[in-house]
Protein backbone atom coordinates (compact mmCIF):
# COMPACT_ATOMS: atom_id res chain seq x y z
CA UNK A 1 0.00 0.00 0.00
CA UNK A 2 1.35 3.57 -0.89
CA UNK A 3 1.51 6.23 1.49
CA UNK A 4 -1.01 8.16 -1.07
CA UNK A 5 -3.42 5.26 -0.27
CA UNK A 6 -3.26 5.29 3.19
CA UNK A 7 -4.02 9.08 2.77
CA UNK A 8 -7.01 8.33 0.75
CA UNK A 9 -8.49 5.79 3.28
CA UNK A 10 -7.62 8.13 6.59
CA UNK A 11 -9.74 11.04 4.42
CA UNK A 12 -12.76 8.42 3.17
CA UNK A 13 -12.94 7.59 7.24
CA UNK A 14 -13.07 11.83 7.60
CA UNK A 15 -9.98 11.85 9.79
CA UNK A 16 -7.79 15.12 9.30
CA UNK A 17 -4.11 14.94 10.18
CA UNK A 18 -1.89 17.62 10.65
CA UNK A 19 2.11 17.37 11.14
CA UNK A 20 3.60 19.33 14.06
CA UNK A 21 6.94 18.68 14.08
CA UNK A 22 7.63 14.60 14.55
CA UNK A 23 4.35 14.36 15.67
CA UNK A 24 1.13 13.75 13.65
CA UNK A 25 -1.92 15.49 15.19
CA UNK A 26 -4.95 13.06 14.22
CA UNK A 27 -8.08 14.94 13.96
CA UNK A 28 -11.99 13.85 13.50
CA UNK A 29 -11.47 10.48 15.43
CA UNK A 30 -15.64 8.91 15.88
CA UNK A 31 -16.34 5.97 18.33
CA UNK A 32 -17.01 3.99 15.06
CA UNK A 33 -13.73 4.24 13.65
CA UNK A 34 -11.97 1.44 12.98
CA UNK A 35 -8.86 1.09 15.61
CA UNK A 36 -6.95 -0.77 12.40
CA UNK A 37 -7.07 2.76 11.33
CA UNK A 38 -4.86 3.91 14.15
CA UNK A 39 -2.51 0.84 13.83
CA UNK A 40 -1.94 2.14 10.18
CA UNK A 41 -1.42 5.43 10.71
CA UNK A 42 1.27 4.25 13.90
CA UNK A 43 2.78 2.09 11.08
CA UNK A 44 3.23 4.61 8.87
CA UNK A 45 4.28 7.23 10.65
CA UNK A 46 7.32 7.96 8.87
CA UNK A 47 5.92 7.91 5.47
CA UNK A 48 3.33 10.22 6.07
CA UNK A 49 5.74 12.47 8.40
CA UNK A 50 7.53 12.61 4.78
CA UNK A 51 4.64 13.66 2.74
CA UNK A 52 2.82 16.30 5.59
CA UNK A 53 3.83 19.72 5.24
CA UNK A 54 4.59 21.23 8.64
CA UNK A 55 2.01 23.73 9.86
CA UNK A 56 4.60 24.52 12.94
CA UNK A 57 6.49 25.81 10.01
CA UNK A 58 4.20 27.42 7.46
CA UNK A 59 2.72 29.45 11.28
CA UNK A 60 6.28 31.40 10.94
CA UNK A 61 6.38 32.10 7.74
CA UNK A 62 9.54 29.75 6.68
Amino acid sequence: MTTIEVLLIVWAAGVVLERRGDQIVVRGIKPDTPPELLDLLRQRKADLLAVLTDNATNARGA
